[in-house]
């Protein structure tokens, strides 16, 4: 987790510091190099949040990964229940691009008419980019952090967005940037979960439960009972 400005308050820390670094340096070179994990300067513990993903999702996602041989990228619709701080990933979709082994490169008046395409439903929604690494690690390449640079420069203040890389071994790796909360949160801030499969028996099973009575047999009066509800079978359906 780590913030995504450095605000008035992290400022103050982040110089405090380096003046502290410049008191102790001592050096003969005629450059500084000095490094400080931004993470720590935080103001608050943020909490962390969960990915959800439908089934649909899901489902979309795994098959086009494990199908193509190449390396793939699609756009996810996503809402954010604030309440639950969840993301719920409901769709995915692939847009126009060109594929190679290890590389998606976009045209950006095909994207742009891509786009524009959408209804305004889908489009507002669309707050994930995907891409499958085929066989590879799912670790961000040097072009992937680009193009992530890239995209965020359009966000808003209250806005967020979602990258994730996945591989044919399931491995994922996921990043939110959410800007109304200034922070970065890392594979290590995020629970997933995903949607279990629904059972289309469930519902009819219990419905139908309703209707049976369990016989309970309580020490001998039980068995007695049971004796007796036997007989009365036999009787009326003639069984034997």
């Amino acid at each position: 987790m780590k913030p995504i400005k450095i605000n008035d308050a992290q400022k103050t820390l982040l110089l405090d510091d380096f003046k502290k670094f410049l008191d102790k340096l001592r050096s003969n070179e005629d450059k500084i190099r000095y490094d400080i994990k931004i993470d720590n300067v935080l103001e608050q513990q943020v909490e962390k949040p969960t990915v959800f993903f439908t089934k649909l999702a899901t489902d979309k996602m795994i098959y086009l990964v494990d199908k193509c041989d190449k390396e793939i990228a699609w756009h996810g619709l996503v809402t954010y229940d604030k309440a639950e701080n969840t993301y719920i990933i409901e769709d995915i979709v692939v847009y126009p691009q060109t594929a190679t082994a290890t590389t998606v490169t976009t045209d950006d008046a095909e994207i742009a008419n891509w786009f524009n395409s959408l209804d305004d439903e889908t489009f507002f929604k669309i707050r994930l980019q995907g891409h499958s690494h085929v066989n590879m690690s799912t670790s961000p390449s040097s072009t992937d952090i680009a193009y992530y640079n890239q995209l965020l420069q359009n966000l808003g203040d209250d806005d967020y967005y979602i990258f994730m890389i996945l591989n044919k071994r399931n491995n994922l790796f996921i990043n939110i940037y959410d800007y109304s909360q200034n922070v970065i949160f890392e594979e290590k801030d995020i629970t997933i979960q995903y949607e279990e499969e629904l059972d289309p028996y469930k519902e009819w099973y219990e419905q139908s439960m309703t209707m049976v009575k369990e016989v309970k047999p309580k020490g001998k009066k039980g068995k007695e009972d049971y004796f007796e509800y036997t007989s009365w079978w036999r009787e009326r359906y003639g069984y034997y």
